[in-house]
C-alpha cells in the first residue's frame, strides 16, 4: 500500500511539473503574440506613409513632426527627411547600412525566408491648358517651347488630361541585422507617350554596398529636386537614370561616397557635314559622388569623365574626346517651413547630360578632317518651398541652362542655345495619402539664330498615395 502511495505521489508531481512548463510556454506565447500585435499596429499607422514619403525613412505625419536622432547615435547616419510635397521624386538609393537599420514600414514577412515585400506608388490625374502651343503636351521643356517663325506647333492653346505619372512599385529587403543587408527593387510608370504600355523607371539590386541595375545615375542627388506638378520639373537638372554599377559606403554618420561604372545614354555628336558614320563609345562612363548629409540639410560634390568617339566606319580616323562635368547640389531647411534647393552643373562635353538638351547633339561638333570639338554647357535648377500649414504648401522653382556659342558653322541654327522655366504652385494635402494642387509655369527658349519664343501653362493634379 505504501509503495502505491509512492507512487501516485511522483506521478501527481511529475504532472504538476509539466502544468507549470506548459503554462510558461502559453505565457511566452501570449508575450510573443502581443509583441506581434503592436508591431502590426505600428505598420499599419505608417503603411500608407505620406505623399513623396522617401523609401526607407520613417513617414513625416502631419500628427507627429519627425524626430531626428541623438548626436551621440552612431549606428545609423543622420539623415535630412523630406515631408509631404517636399521632393519632385519619391525614390532615393539607400546603403547597406541604411536598409540594415531600416524597419521598412508598411511590409510583410516573406513566410519562410528573411525578406519582406512592400508594394507601393500612387495613381495620379493631370490637366493642363497651354496658351502658346508648346509642343509637348505631357511635360513642360525648354526645348519644346515654340520660337516666332517656327513650324514646331501651332502658336495656340490647347487642353490635355491624362493619367500617365501613375507608376507603382515592388520593394523586396532583407533587413535582418545577422548578414549582408539585401535590397530589390523594380518601378514602372506610363509615361511612354507612344503607347501606355509600363514603362520601365528602376529596375536594381543592393548587396551590401554594391548596387547593379538602372536607377538615378550616381551623380544624381534627389533631395536637391525641388517638387514641382510639371514632370519635366525644369528640365534643368543634369543626369537622368541609366544602367550601372556602382559601390556605395557611409565614411561616417554625416559622410557617405559613391562611385560607378554607367552606361553612356547619348553619345551627342553633330555631324553638320554628313559624314560617314556614327557616334558610338567603347568606354563606360566614371561617375563619383561625395555627399555630406545632415537633420537640417544635405550637400553634395560629383563629378564625371566620359569618353566620346566617332567611327567613320573605314572613311577615316576614329577621333575621340573626352568629356567631363561637375555638379554643386543640395538642400537647406530654414526651420520646419522652410527649404532650399539648388543644382549647379559646369561642363564640358557633356551638355547632353542636361536633360533640356537631350537628343540635340550638343557634346560635340565632328569636323571635316575627323576631330571632335567639344561644347560647355551650364545649367541651374533653384528651388524654394514654405509650407503655410500642416496642409497647405507651396513651391517656387527656377531652370535654366546655356551652351558655348560656337557659331551657326558648328550648330544647327534652329538648334537651342539657352532657356528657362519658373514654376509656382499651391498644394494641399487634406489627408495623408491625398494631395491635389495647381501651378502656373512660364518658359523662354533662344536659337543658335536668335530666335526667340516663350510659353506659359497651367496644370492641376490629383494624386492618391499607397
Amino acid at each position: 500500500m505504501r509503495r502505491e502511495l509512492e507512487h501516485e505521489r511522483q506521478r501527481l508531481a511529475e504532472h504538476m511539473q509539466l502544468l507549470e512548463e506548459q503554462m510558461a510556454a502559453a505565457k511566452a506565447q501570449a508575450d510573443r503574440l502581443d509583441a506581434l500585435e503592436r508591431r502590426l499596429d505600428a505598420e499599419a499607422g505608417s503603411a500608407g506613409g505620406a505623399p513623396d514619403q522617401v523609401p526607407g525613412q520613417l513617414a513625416a505625419t502631419e500628427e507627429e513632426p519627425i524626430e531626428q536622432q541623438d548626436d551621440d547615435d552612431d549606428f545609423v547616419p543622420k539623415r535630412i527627411l523630406t515631408g509631404p510635397n517636399e521632393t519632385r521624386d519619391d525614390h532615393i538609393v539607400m546603403t547597406g547600412n541604411e536598409l540594415a537599420a531600416d524597419d521598412f514600414p508598411g511590409s510583410w514577412p516573406m513566410f519562410g525566408t528573411d525578406y519582406r515585400m512592400k508594394i507601393g506608388g500612387y495613381v495620379r490625374l493631370d490637366a493642363l491648358y497651354d496658351f502658346d502651343g508648346t509642343s509637348d503636351e505631357y511635360q513642360f521643356l525648354i526645348s519644346q517651347i515654340p520660337v516666332e517663325g517656327s513650324s514646331e506647333a501651332p502658336v495656340s492653346g490647347y487642353f490635355n488630361m491624362f493619367a500617365r505619372e501613375t507608376r507603382f512599385n515592388i520593394d523586396v529587403r532583407d533587413s535582418s541585422d545577422n548578414g549582408t543587408a539585401r535590397q530589390l527593387f523594380l518601378e514602372m510608370d506610363f509615361f511612354d507617350q507612344s503607347s501606355f504600355s509600363p514603362r520601365l523607371r528602376h529596375a536594381y539590386f543592393i548587396y551590401g554596398n554594391l548596387l547593379a541595375g538602372q536607377t538615378w545615375t550616381t551623380i544624381a542627388d534627389l533631395n536637391s529636386l525641388p517638387f514641382t506638378l510639371d514632370f519635366g520639373a525644369g528640365d534643368a537638372l543634369f543626369g537622368t537614370r541609366t544602367p550601372q554599377i556602382r559601390w556605395q559606403s557611409d565614411i561616417n554618420p554625416d559622410w557617405s561616397w559613391a562611385v560607378g561604372l554607367e552606361q553612356l545614354q547619348y553619345a551627342g555628336i553633330y555631324n553638320p557635314l554628313d559624314l560617314p558614320g556614327k557616334a558610338s563609345s567603347q568606354k563606360p562612363v566614371l561617375a563619383a559622388r561625395l555627399t555630406h548629409n545632415r537633420s537640417d540639410g544635405v550637400r553634395s560634390l560629383a563629378a564625371l569623365a566620359q569618353e566620346l568617339r566617332w567611327d567613320s566606319a573605314g572613311y577615316g580616323a576614329n577621333p575621340t574626346a573626352t568629356g567631363w562635368a561637375l555638379i554643386f547640389a543640395g538642400r537647406q531647411n530654414f526651420g520646419h517651413r522652410n527649404f532650399f534647393t539648388w543644382n549647379l552643373a559646369y561642363g564640358d562635353g557633356t551638355p547632353e547630360t542636361i536633360m533640356a538638351l537631350t537628343g540635340s547633339d550638343a557634346n560635340a561638333v565632328l569636323t571635316q578632317d575627323y576631330r571632335l570639338v567639344t561644347r560647355k554647357g551650364y545649367s541651374a535648377a533653384l528651388g524654394f518651398g514654405h509650407r503655410w500649414s500642416e496642409q497647405l504648401t507651396s513651391n517656387f522653382a527656377y531652370a535654366w541652362t546655356d551652351l558655348e556659342d560656337l557659331g551657326a558653322d558648328r550648330r544647327a541654327a534652329d538648334a537651342i542655345q539657352s532657356g528657362g522655366i519658373g514654376h509656382v504652385n499651391l498644394i494641399w494635402a487634406p489627408a495623408r495619402n491625398l494631395s491635389t494642387g495647381i501651378e502656373y509655369m512660364w518658359g523662354r527658349r533662344e536659337n543658335v539664330d536668335g530666335a526667340e519664343g516663350d510659353a506659359q501653362r497651367i496644370q492641376g493634379m490629383v494624386k492618391y498615395s499607397y
